[in-house]
Formats: structure tokens, sequence, C-alpha cells
């Protein structure tokens, strides 16, 4: 019986310990977690939850945090991470609005694509390449600094492949800008 009770006690602290270790740090920083699902160009299904991105802006300065999680990937791969700011984007306002650079890092697209049924325009930015364990899990954290005042609509990306832009996973359908992430730099 004893054995049982501090079993039940363990496993619950466990769990418990768990959860509460990773909510409320996660809430009480103003983090947002946006999960990853399968992305529109995507030919290569991964598991489902694929993973997620938590991004927030500390303090409320001019900077943002992310983290890549990928559950479920190719074993031993990298993936490039990446996200796409909506906004007017064309070759005559080329390289005005979305910014060129965000947080230091350059845009490498810039363009009008139709997805999901619907057509946005956005500007791509590439951050890094995410290398995954033999069980296809990775993650990647990356600070972005001196972002420039605004409010976006952003969506999170992964792609496999370093340099790819075809996503595999992905926070929102390219062309639904309504769902994307809002991010607002003070």
């Amino acid at each position: 019986m004893k054995k049982s009770i501090l079993v039940t006690l363990l496993a619950t602290f466990c769990v418990l310990g768990y959860q509460a270790g990773l909510v409320p740090a996660a809430a009480a920083g103003g983090a947002t977690i946006a999960p990853l699902d399968s992305a529109w160009d995507s030919t290569t299904p991964l598991a489902t939850p694929l993973g997620k991105v938590i991004y927030n802006v500390p303090n409320n300065r001019n900077k943002m945090n992310l983290t890549y999680i990928l559950q479920g990937g190719a074993a031993n791969a990298s993936y490039n991470v990446g996200f796409d700011i909506s906004g007017l984007c064309s070759l005559a306002s080329f390289p005005e609005d979305p910014p060129s650079t965000f947080g230091g890092v350059a845009r490498t697209h810039c363009g009008t694509w139709t997805r999901c049924g619907l057509t946005n325009t956005a500007g791509v930015y590439q951050v890094g390449t995410l290398r995954t364990d033999e069980f296809g899990d990775g993650d990647l954290h990356i600070n972005l600094l001196d972002l420039p005042s605004d409010t976006y609509e952003v969506v999170f990306w992964v792609a496999l492949g370093v340099g790819s832009t075809n996503p595999v996973g992905s926070t929102a359908c390219f062309g639904d800008a309504a769902s994307y992430e809002t991010v607002t730099i003070p």
C-alpha cells in the first residue's frame, strides 16, 4: 500500500511539476505558442503534431525571441527555418515594405503567391538551420534584435533542406493572411 501511494504521489508530482514548469513560464514571459501543421507546399508529410514555434517580445522591447521545435521530422536532417511577413511587397516597392531586413535577417524573397485558394503578398526571411536527431526531433533558438516598431502579420515555417523555402510545416497557410500570427513590436 505504501509503495503504491508513493508511486502515485511521485507520478502526480512529475506530471504537474513538468506542466507547471512549462505553462506558467511561457505565460509569465508573455510568450505565444503557435503549433506547426502541414504546410501549403508540403509533399513530405510529417508526424502530427509537427511541433511548434514559441515567440515573444520580451519586456515590450524592439526584439523578438523565437524557438522552433520540430517533432517527428526526418531523422538526422537539416531544416531551413524562417517566417513570412504579410504586407505590400512588390517589385515596384521593393525593398520598402515589409522591411528588407528584420532583426538583422535579410529578406530573401518578395512577391505575391496563391496558396490554399487565397492570394497574399509577403516578404520571406530565412533565419537559420534546425538539425534533427535520430528521432527526427530538433529545436533552434533565435534572437532578433533592433526590430522596427510596427504590427506585423507573420507565418512561421520549417522547410526540409538547407536553403529550401518550400515548407513542410507552418503556423498558417501562406495565402490565409487572416490566420497569421500578429506580432507587435513597440
